[in-house]
């Protein structure tokens, strides 16, 4: 029960379930000629579901309350974390505040004769303050969690380690790549990069960088403002968000090969040399779409256990991605919908801990898979190595 209320909870936006209670309860308002006979006609009639929903809420507050002390315990003797669990307990209750504030200003108010037209602003205000003031607590707590855990853990695993949260990678090298459809405007100024959380590190040898990214392209359109004069607007669009991840090789690769999921959204066209070529795993071409400059060597690329690695890093990320092998580099989009360096308020800090262990552990299970034998004795895989 519990884990198929996490999988709502994580598939279901919390502003779709406010909006679908609120459209309830002002539909059946209405319906029935107001509120009291609304809530009258809902607690007469649903009752049992009403009772269920109750022991349900119940039931998911105690297991919430149980993993707070877990985590506040496996936090015990770690001065760092125990002072994120206290800020992340003051971002919650001063949240908690912010709500029963502002019903309480506007009730106050109310009471005293102060009209709506007053009463609802300054209790509004009041909400935004408090809210405010949470928020603040949110981004401390999300900042120290950065530096001090998801710093601490890559250190364990990588060695060479550059962590910079506020950077992400070049601009110059990601549009250089053509890898992304092109701007549908004649009249352009480009692209613009933004991200954060830029990694550069080693791992076994092998050099990596990557980061979370947003792609947009950025335009100029003449338009005319309210005096009718024409002005310039720089119009943008949202062409890719997630992760950017390159990898360095020792030796070249023999063909440029793009490896592309069939739901990418925001793909450039190739070359019109390019061909397309099919590996000996049906379930994997019928994900993904391989294109390159040469059917031969590119069959050199994707090995089997090559194939393999990608299709089982697509299954556990659960989102489409891409690949290009160019050069003596792999480049790798992802397009993530969570930021698992991120702690969120709504998780504990050992569940965001165990997030950013998995996260990690999805990253070098594949360059494990991908790019080392695993069995002892046998050389890595290079761009040119033979099936």
């Amino acid at each position: 029960m519990q884990f198929l209320l996490k999988r709502i909870l994580a598939k279901v936006p919390a502003q779709l379930l406010v909006f679908g209670l609120v459209f309830v309860i002002v539909f059946g308002a209405r319906f029935l000629g107001g509120p009291g006979r609304f809530f009258a006609w809902l607690f007469g009639h649903m009752l049992p579901l009403l009772g269920i929903l109750a022991a349900g809420a119940v039931g998911f507050i105690v297991w919430r309350i149980r993993l707070e002390g877990i985590s506040r315990a496996a936090s015990q003797g770690d001065p760092v974390a125990m002072d994120l669990e206290r800020r992340r307990d003051s971002a919650l209750w001063t949240a908690l505040a912010a709500v029963l504030l502002g019903g309480m200003s506007l009730f106050v108010l109310r009471l005293f004769g102060a009209p709506i037209q007053w009463a609802f602003p300054i209790a509004l205000l009041v909400f935004v303050l408090m809210l405010g003031w949470a928020w603040s607590i949110v981004l401390d707590y999300g900042q120290l969690f950065k530096w001090n855990f998801v710093a601490h853990e890559f250190a364990r695993v990588f060695d060479d380690l550059e962590y910079d949260p506020l950077g992400h990678v070049s601009s110059w090298d990601v549009w250089l790549l053509n890898l992304f459809e092109p701007p549908p405007h004649e009249i352009t100024s480009g692209g613009r990069v933004t991200g954060n959380d830029l990694i550069r590190a080693s791992y076994k040898g092998l050099r990596f960088e990557q980061s979370d990214i947003q792609l947009h392209h950025t335009w100029i359109e003449m338009t005319q403002d309210r005096r009718g004069r024409e002005v310039e607007v720089e119009r943008s669009r949202l062409i890719f968000s997630g992760r950017a991840m390159s990898f360095n090789f020792a030796e070249p690769f023999r063909a440029d090969v793009r490896v592309a999921d069939r739901n990418f959204q925001g793909l450039g066209p190739t070359l019109s040399l390019w061909r397309e070529v099919r590996t000996e795993l049906a379930r994997f071409d019928d994900r993904f779409e391989v294109m390159t400059s040469d059917p031969l060597d590119a069959l050199t690329i994707l090995t089997p256990q090559m194939v393999e690695a990608i299709y089982r890093l697509r299954q556990a990320v659960g989102v489409p991605l891409v690949l290009l092998f160019r050069d003596s580099s792999m480049y790798a989009f992802l397009a993530l919908k969570r930021d698992p360096f991120e702690a969120s308020l709504w998780r504990t800090l050992s569940e965001s801990r165990a997030q950013l262990r998995r996260d990690i552990k999805m990253t070098t299970d594949f360059l494990d898979t991908m790019y080392f034998r695993r069995q002892e004795g046998q050389a890595p895989l290079r761009g040119d190595d033979q099936r």
